[in-house]
């Protein structure tokens, strides 16, 4: 069985998630009714075109965040200082652990983050060091 989702063809067996061909051809033609999970589609358009491939320095991840709009710089954030809000926190972790994130109205969030780089979509003032337990460099990404 092939499906055809968004212009891409590709086999049922490529759609992660469904028990059967019938599920994922269901999902595909199904409009909203039921919560979609993320799956990714490898493939290329029909006929050619741009294909999906490997993140690398000249196909990098997505840089933006929930306005879809890409990010125009980062401010350096030092942990128990406090800054202007921007748009969202990058955080670039070396270690897990717990990071305390407090907002203009002084409330504050403690999340786990793991080894790598992460965004949130959060006008952060400060990242508070009682509590914080990740090893990271912080970003206030404008």
């Amino acid at each position: 069985m092939r499906l055809r989702i968004d212009g891409l063809t590709l086999s049922a067996f490529f759609v992660a998630g469904f028990a059967s061909p019938a599920l994922a051809q269901d999902f595909a033609t199904t409009p909203n009714t039921y919560a979609r999970p993320v799956a990714p589609i490898i493939g290329c358009p029909p006929g050619g075109g741009t294909c999906a491939g490997p993140v690398s320095a000249t196909n990098p991840l997505p840089s933006s965040d929930v306005n879809n709009v890409a990010f125009a710089g980062a401010i350096t954030m030092t942990v128990g200082t406090v800054y202007a809000y921007q748009r969202s926190v990058g955080v670039l972790a070396t270690a897990a652990g717990n990071v305390v994130f407090q907002f203009p109205d002084a409330s504050t969030l403690t999340l786990p983050v793991y080894i790598g780089w992460q965004t949130f979509p959060f006008e952060c003032t400060e990242i508070v060091s009682a509590g914080t337990t990740a090893t990271a460099t912080y970003y206030n990404m404008k």
